[in-house]
């Protein structure tokens, strides 16, 4: 199945997940239905989830994807009530998290105590935004049972993302 992502991050979903067809994702920072995208080659196996962007790219999303995209602001966006009505499962198989300089501010807002991610590919552009980010993401998920998988994942010699594993 062809990768879609920028550093294959969905391959990473779907090794973790077992090479799953089932899969349930939610993807922060979809920004195009096809170019980089870390949940199109899920779908196309027949994951189900939701995307979220804050861009309005509904219009092109609703012409290549089955899934439901939401134009939001994700750093100030009720996750929990989006989950419950759109029946969203406890356990989630994958987070993908890249909304550039607001990812840390969206990782405080998603219900961690509530919702378990198995997997979670995470942007935080230690490259230009020095460790001061990165260190207080880890936090976080460490603190929430997050087991760092792959630290400082690095694309062009750019170091910008943790993948982690529950």
């Amino acid at each position: 199945m062809q990768s879609y992502s920028q550093s294959g991050q969905d391959g990473y979903a779907l090794e973790k997940s077992g090479g799953k067809t089932n899969g349930f994702y939610i993807e922060i920072g979809a920004h195009h239905p096809i170019e980089n995208s870390n949940s199109l080659m899920l779908e196309r196996l027949g994951w189900n989830g939701i995307s979220f962007e804050i861009s309005d790219i509904s219009a092109s999303w609703e012409a290549h994807r089955k899934n439901k995209i939401i134009i939001c602001d994700a750093t100030d966006y009720d996750f929990v009530s989006c989950f419950l009505s759109n029946n969203v499962p406890q356990e989630i198989d994958y987070l993908s998290l890249d909304i550039d300089g607001a990812t840390l501010d969206c990782l405080k807002k998603l219900p961690l105590h509530s919702y378990v991610f198995k997997t979670i590919t995470i942007e935080h552009d230690e490259y230009h935004r020095g460790s001061d980010v990165k260190n207080a993401m880890r936090e976080i998920l460490n603190s929430h049972g997050y087991i760092l998988d792959r630290p400082d994942v690095a694309n062009n010699g750019f170091v910008y993302e943790d993948w982690w594993i529950h």
